[in-house]
């Protein structure tokens, strides 16, 4: 074979010398490990640049939040503590408190209902004074997005006492003054700043205004029937206004931007069915019904729905709403439940599968269709209709044009074809006119913000066009270019993916697309020739760039420079880049490291902006700067105790498969690797994996898959090998790229042990690892997760968890096969593992369990009882209750404990675990771990 590597070999080994001799004395990752090492989370630094703010969450076990001055370097510290937000003059810090793990462990034990668990705590921290104020038994919290120090927030205190309507408290107490009633639930509304507080009992729902000056909120009191109170409370004034106040129920309290303006919904029914009305309120003119069913503009038999989004645009010009159908009266029942009869019906005409409505059931009984009220000229406009009943809001809802779409004609087909088709259409939000403007389209579809132009991919000529919205002249912007902008590398029976746009320009009629590597600029009047923006640096380079977006609030393109992230396909070294807009387009790079970073976060007001920076060897930690990069520091260091553990290196690595094709993937070797010793190697694979050199694996217990950084502290290589595919043959694909690989490996290093080599997959993973087993021998263990066995039995199957069919999966998408089961079954036969369980001699682990969404259990089922009638080694581990990949702590424990035991058995001749030798039987279940 044709073989070659991409590093220096004697460099490789005298690292490896020199690793040896440094890490002798460490300790070897186990399970025990996993409670506390941490991962860095939910990192923020706020509008001013003047503070940032991070979490430190244990795997299990309380975390801790961090706050940061950053001109100072003073850090406070909150333990227990997430969903930090700044105020918006940064005079106070707010976050939830979790309670202890172990009294909420203890309440479990003493097995409490779920009301009766311990609660969460909001916590307030004062910047200036540097004060903590807790406040027990929350439920939610607001603070003000644009301005003011006030907030809101509810709980439920075990113990209340009522007050009076509005009664100034204690900041720091939430026990309401004396009263004889007991109430549940509280509404304290605050200034931390100043110390005033009020409390309002009864209260259901809340909203804080943007800019601070008003609070609403709704409260309900009744016995046999409800009354409703709204109120809106003045943080000026420090009083509340009663602006309504009957029987009925009220909710949605929204305020519009600038805090004068407020609308609710209210209904006064005391049926089961309750059609609620839109009221408004100016300043204090009165609450008035503006929309109810017999509105104009509203469609016959329809209400405003409960169900949809209310909110008013910034402009404070209109209201959005969501309306519905109004549901019919249900009928009394009168049967007892084994006198009904329960019966799905599939029908072969239904555009989804039972299964499909079913898991979707929920959703349909709350869609409703967005529709708008124009304030100033008191119009209601129903914009999303049962023929286009998908819209999509521009800038929040200013906007004259938006664009929606229509899928029933196609959903039938959604069985076989992904992703779905849809008719898109422009729409008028002043007279809700709609106009199709691409029909039965798969692929992207942008709007630009301004609502002036549509941008769309056409996979036919593999083509970007746009048309101007008001008068339809369509053409193509990319026409001509002598690049793809489609994906290159794509590799499933069904149109390649376009790379995608990143934005629209404001002030400017253009789009910004990429093609593999670069960035261009397309004018959307057709009269300027495209321009790549990046000068083809990129592909010179091979490096893909890609937009970094610092300000989501921001529909457009920064019109002064952007931020790009560029990443090499070489060797995944990723960068920062500035591309300059004004004036002549310049590229500058700004920092550069073999490394990945993430989380960037600019500071609204302030020239700073943070990041995170991980290799294999280096925990993700948070770094700030200016936004040039320049002189960043390091904040944070998190899992310090890494240092005495042994841990790893990677290496890319590259090699020629039977085809003549060169191969990708990724070495994971031991950090005091001994060239003169034999290691056994495990292989784990997906798809492509190469572009994963940089990543960290955090020692977790396991998922699904094997942690190479916890195998290689545990003496094994693990090698991570591309895969590229083409149509009908999955199987051997995978047996060409995974077995090439290997061999190349075992004959270029001689530290690997050719006679101790395991696999390991989940998912797509564990099919291609059941599949390599029936082909070839030269693997001493596998193991399996949640294996496609049998194509043809799978193809007809249903994914659970969508209710969707898996037929589009088989023709179009990962599977790859190409064609349906009739047309082709020979396909279908041959990439089935199950028909050649006779050929496996590796002994083969699996874990697929019960509530398995993605993968039928049963294809798991079929292979284990396959190799057991044949007399196969093999076993299943059925993790009760969890879907595709684990989610429970223990359950994910225990894989970890039993994946390893199950390679040290085979490939370190460790001794046999109980569970592998003889079983664990039904009635020792829970009791007998068998370990």
């Amino acid at each position: 074979m044709n073989h070659r590597i991409i590093l220096l070999l004697p460099g490789f080994l005298a690292a490896f010398f020199m690793a040896f001799s440094q890490s002798a004395s460490l300790k070897p990752l186990d399970h025990s490990v996993y409670d506390f090492w941490q991962t860095l989370d939910n990192s923020q630094i706020s509008p001013s640049g003047n503070y940032i703010s991070w979490e430190v969450n244990p795997q299990k076990g309380d975390n801790w939040l961090y706050l940061l001055e950053v001109a100072s370097g003073r850090k406070d510290s909150f333990p227990r503590s997430s969903q930090a937000v700044f105020s918006p003059e940064e005079t106070f810090f707010t976050f939830r408190i979790k309670p202890h793990e172990d009294s909420m462990r203890k309440a479990k034990l003493a097995k409490k209902k779920d009301d009766e668990l311990p609660k969460d705590s909001l916590g307030i921290w004062l910047m200036g004074a540097r004060s903590l104020s807790k406040m027990p038994q929350i439920q939610s919290f607001q603070v003000p997005t644009e301005s003011g120090s006030w907030l809101g927030y509810l709980l439920k205190p075990e113990k209340v006492k009522a007050p009076s309507d509005s009664t100034q408290t204690d900041s720091t107490s939430t026990k309401p003054p004396e009263d004889k009633k007991k109430k549940d639930t509280w509404l304290f509304i605050s200034n931390p700043v100043t110390g005033d507080s009020f409390s309002f009992d009864s209260v259901e729902e809340f909203m804080v205004g943007e800019n601070g000056n008003a609070i609403a909120f709704t409260q309900v009191f009744g016995d046999s029937i409800d009354s409703v109170s709204v109120k809106i409370f003045d943080t000026a004034t420090r009083t509340d206004l009663t602006i309504f106040k009957n029987a009925g129920r009220a909710t949605k309290p929204v305020l519009d931007k600038a805090g004068d303006q407020f609308a609710i919904l209210v209904t006064q029914d005391t049926g089961e069915v309750k059609v609620f009305d839109l009221y408004y309120l100016k300043g204090k003119a009165g609450l008035v019904k503006i929309v109810d069913q017999n509105t104009p503009g509203m469609e016959q038999g329809w209400a405003v729905s409960t169900n949809g989004n209310l909110k008013f645009s910034p402009s404070g010009e209109r209201i959005w709403l969501g309306t519905a159908p109004i549901p019919p009266t249900p009928v009394k029942d009168t049967l007892t439940d084994d006198e009904k009869v329960r019966v799905d019906i599939w029908n072969w005409q239904d555009m989804r599968l039972q299964p499909q409505q079913q898991v979707e059931l929920e959703k349909d009984k709350k869609k409703n269709y967005t529709a708008v009220w124009h304030i100033n000229s008191g119009r209601l406009v129903q914009l999303a209709t049962e023929s286009v009943d998908e819209v999509f809001i521009q800038r929040e809802g200013d906007d004259n044009v938006i664009y929606g779409f229509y899928r029933l004609p196609y959903l039938r087909q959604t069985s076989w074809q992904y992703p779905d088709f849809k008719d898109v259409y422009v729409i008028d939000v002043n007279s809700g006119e709609t106009q199709m403007i691409v029909k039965n389209r798969r692929y992207a579809t942008r709007l630009s913000p301004d609502g002036k132009y549509l941008v769309w991919y056409e996979p036919s000529d593999t083509q970007w066009y746009a048309s101007p919205v008001a008068e339809r002249q369509d053409f193509s912007l990319t026409k001509g270019l002598k690049v793809a902008f489609y994906d290159e590398k794509h590799d499933t029976p069904q149109p390649a993916f376009p790379y995608g746009i990143e934005g629209f320009g404001e002030n400017q009629s253009f789009v910004v697309i990429k093609d593999r590597y670069d960035l261009w600029k397309f004018d959307l009047t057709g009269k300027e020739k495209p321009v790549n923006l990046t000068g083809k640096y990129g592909r010179k380079n091979n490096i893909r760039f890609e937009y970094v977006d610092t300000d989501s609030e921001n529909p457009f393109l920064e019109n002064d420079y952007l931020l790009l992230k560029g990443v090499s396909e070489e060797d995944q070294s990723e960068g920062f880049y500035r591309l300059q807009m004004s004036g002549k387009y310049t590229l500058e790079k700004l920092i550069s490291d073999n490394a990945s970073f993430r989380n960037v976060a600019m500071a609204g007001s302030a020239d700073k902006l943070i990041w995170t920076r991980r290799t294999f060897t280096d925990n993700p930690d948070l770094y700030v700067s200016d936004s040039r990069f320049s002189a960043p520091q390091k904040l944070t260091a998190i899992n310090p105790q890494q240092k005495e553990y042994r841990w790893g290196r990677v290496e890319p690595v590259e090699w020629k498969s039977p085809d003549g094709k060169s191969r990708k993937g990724l070495l994971y070797t031991p950090e005091d690797l001994d060239p003169t010793k034999k290691y056994p190697l495990l292989v784990y694979f997906y798809e492509v994996l190469s572009d994963r050199r940089y990543w960290y694996f955090s020692p977790s217990p396991s998922r699904s898959t094997i942690n190479p950084a916890y195998y290689t502290s545990n003496e094994y290589i693990v090698f991570y090998p591309d895969i590229e595919y083409t149509t009908g043959q999955p199987g051997n694909d995978a047996y060409d790229a995974v077995v090439s690989g290997t061999e190349f490996l075992v004959d270029k290093y001689p530290f690997i042990d050719k006679t101790r080599m395991g696999l390991q997959g989940h998912s797509w993973g564990g099919y291609q690892a059941a599949y390599i087993i029936t082909k070839t021998n030269m693997f001493r263990a596998a193991m399996a997760g949640a294996p496609v066995s049998n194509m043809t039995s799978a193809y007809g199957g249903i994914r659970w968890e969508s209710g969707m069919s898996r037929m589009f999966q088989y023709e179009e998408t990962q599977s790859r096969i190409g064609t349906t089961l009739w047309e082709n079954p020979q396909r279908y036969l041959d990439n089935s593992p199950l028909f050649s369980a006779p050929n496996i001699q590796t002994p083969l682990l699996m874990m697929h369990n019960d509530a398995d969404g993605a993968v039928p259990w049963y294809q798991g089922i079929e292979l284990f009882t396959a190799l057991r009638r044949l007399d196969k080694p093999v076993w299943m581990l059925v993790y009760n209750g969890e879907k595709h990949n684990l989610t429970k702590w223990p359950n994910r424990v225990d894989l970890s404990i039993r994946m390893q035991q199950f390679f040290d058995y085979y490939l370190k001749d460790a001794p046999i675990p109980a569970w592998m030798d003889s079983g664990v039987p039904a009635v020792e279940k829970g009791v007998n771990m068998g370990y």
